[in-house]
């Protein structure tokens, strides 16, 4: 199984910001679950799949979608 965490730029907001989603790979299928969140594409890091320290939420966001993982 491969777990992702992606900025979903496909179809943003109206003010720029595009959703974060997981992103789940099992037994040759894939499946995007939204946390509910959102930001910008520049406080979004793709290699870590975080959002940046730019963004004044960025702990709480990143603290809320590891807990997502995790359960």
């Amino acid at each position: 199984m491969k777990v992702k965490r992606i900025l979903w730029k496909y179809r943003p907001h109206k003010d720029g910001s595009c959703d974060i989603k997981i992103y789940v790979f099992h037994l040759n299928k894939q499946r995007h679950f939204s946390t509910g969140f959102s930001v910008m594409p520049k406080d979004w890091d793709d290699k870590n799949g975080l959002v940046k320290k730019t963004h004044p939420l960025a702990d709480g966001y990143n603290a809320n979608i590891r807990n997502l993982l995790i359960s």
